[in-house]
């Protein structure tokens, strides 16, 4: 008996033995006497496949999934639109984050010319001071 077939082969056609039949281009007999416990190999591989969103079979995507427009790995579901829009993240965060490393360069120019304007308002302040006399 091979569990595993028996789940993956639920999971794609539920019980509808006929469809399964038609899909595989065997008998209805055959999916029967398979889903007992002597799967053809060949039918359980892509029944697996199948079973799993036509990911491949081998790591990391054997554990992953694809149900409905959902991405499910072993770190969490995936929306579609997440997927789709990946590169659109990285250049964004690539983007942004050079700006933000930008930062303390501004922020020292705009020090410098602050700085710059409170010496020349001290200057005028003091010259103010002597034309009155104070």
């Amino acid at each position: 008996m091979d569990h595993q077939f028996k789940t993956d082969f639920v999971t794609v056609y539920g019980f509808n033995f006929a469809a399964a039949a038609a899909d595989l281009g065997v008998s209805e007999q055959t999916i029967l006497r398979w889903y007992q416990g002597n799967p053809n190999p060949l039918a359980r591989r892509l029944v697996s496949i199948m079973a799993r969103g036509y990911l491949p079979e081998y790591a990391p995507f054997d554990t992953w999934q694809i149900v409905g427009t959902e991405l499910h790995t072993p770190w969490g579901n995936f929306p579609a639109a997440e997927v789709e829009y990946l590169k659109q993240y990285k250049w964004q965060a690539r983007t942004l984050s050079a700006r933000f490393r930008s930062l303390p360069g501004a922020y020292k120019e705009l020090e410098e010319r602050l700085n710059r304007i409170l010496g020349e308002s001290e200057e005028l302040r003091t010259i103010i001071k002597r034309m009155n006399g104070v």
